[in-house]
This record gives C-alpha cells, structure tokens and sequence, in this order.
C-alpha cells in the first residue's frame, strides 16, 4: 500500500463518520447537533461540571471553538454555562435534564458507529489501528 495516501484515507475516513453519525442523529431524532458536539457531550456524560479550559484540552480543540460548539448546545437547550463563585473569569458547563436524556442515543450511536468501523476487523487489528493512529496523533 502507498503511505503517501495517509492523509486522504485518514481524511475520507473522517468524512465518512462524519455522515455516518449525522445519519444516526436523523434516526434518533436529535435536533440540531452536529458530529463535533458528540465529544463534549459525551465528556459531560461523564463528569457532573466541567471548566471551559478543561472541556477544550480534553476535546482537542482551541477555547474559541469550544466557546462557540457550547454556544450552540446552549441555544438547543442542552446544557448551560456558569462562572465560579470565587473567580467569575472562570466557567463552567454542565448538562441539563434535556441534554442528559441524550446520553442512550449517544451510546447507542457510539456502539454502531463502532460495529461499522471494525467490521470484519480482529480485536488485534482494532488494538493496532488505535496504536497506530494514536503515535499519529502524538506526532502532529
């Protein structure tokens, strides 16, 4: 196989997800989300509260598109956003009732999502592809 096409495959496999989970999000009826919400919420799922700052190191992206991803969960009344009682430059995100009602679709999507990309792929083959991917990662 040509190295070279990394970036591509690494690209149309994104790609792919991206409207593969938009297709699940249309199944399930969730309104107004789109993929890159899907790992701030499901970060909220697992923590009660969570600073701006942290949100965005743990999600991988800059505070300014966190700000604005959060933004938008906010309108679609998902979760909301508080400052710190000692430091009102510090904020916080949290889950609503609303935004944590979606957490069965979330897991169930994450599990399909999950089927179809390791279809007729060994458990080794899949611990390889994260191994792989994740020295990428680190990489860049």
């Amino acid at each position: 196989m040509d190295s070279s096409k990394i970036a591509h495959l690494i690209g149309t496999v994104r790609e792919k997800i991206n409207r593969y989970l938009a297709g699940e999000l249309e199944r399930c009826a969730v309104k107004g989300l789109v993929a890159s919400h899907g790992s701030i919420l499901y970060h909220l799922f697992r923590e009660e509260q969570v600073s701006m700052k942290k949100l965005a190191e743990v999600v991988g992206r800059d505070k300014s598109t966190v700000t604005t991803l959060v933004d938008k969960l906010v309108n679609l009344g998902y979760v909301t956003k508080g400052s710190g009682d000692a430091d009102q430059r510090y904020s916080y995100v949290r889950l609503t009732e609303e935004g944590r009602a979606l957490e069965p679709s979330f897991r169930e999507i994450s599990d399909n999502l999950l089927a179809a990309v390791f279809k007729g792929i060994s458990e080794k083959e899949q611990q390889e592809v994260v191994r792989i991917l994740s020295k990428i990662d680190r990489n860049l």
